[in-house]
This record gives C-alpha cells, sequence and structure tokens, in this order.
C-alpha cells in the first residue's frame, strides 16, 4: 500500500475561491502534519496506515 501523488501548486477547486493548494515535496498526507504527534506512533499517518494494513490482513 502506497498513496500515489504528485507535487502540486496552484489554484484549487473550485477557480472561484481562494483555495490555494501547496504540497510542493508530493506528501500523500500534507496536512496531517498539523498534529503535535505526527511523528510518532499515535500520529494520524501512522494510526491510517495501521489501519490500511489491519484492513488488508483480514479475512474476507
Amino acid at each position: 500500500v502506497y498513496p500515489q501523488t504528485i507535487s502540486r501548486w496552484g489554484w484549487g477547486w473550485p477557480f472561484y475561491t481562494l483555495n490555494f493548494v501547496l504540497n510542493p515535496n508530493a506528501c500523500w498526507d500534507w496536512w496531517g502534519y498539523d498534529s503535535a504527534e505526527h511523528h510518532t506512533k499515535k500520529g494520524p499517518q501512522i494510526a491510517a496506515i495501521r489501519a490500511i494494513v489491519d484492513r488488508l490482513a483480514t479475512k474476507p
């Protein structure tokens, strides 16, 4: 499992709003850095990856 993304900067959607998008390093969860624990096991990014792996590991 590896979320695919591309570097992006510019106006977001819808164009008539001031919704500027900036993700220069193509981070899959750029906004997740808002959490003070983003770099730990308790962070939202790691919790999301753990949930994905756990789901893939369950029997159908």
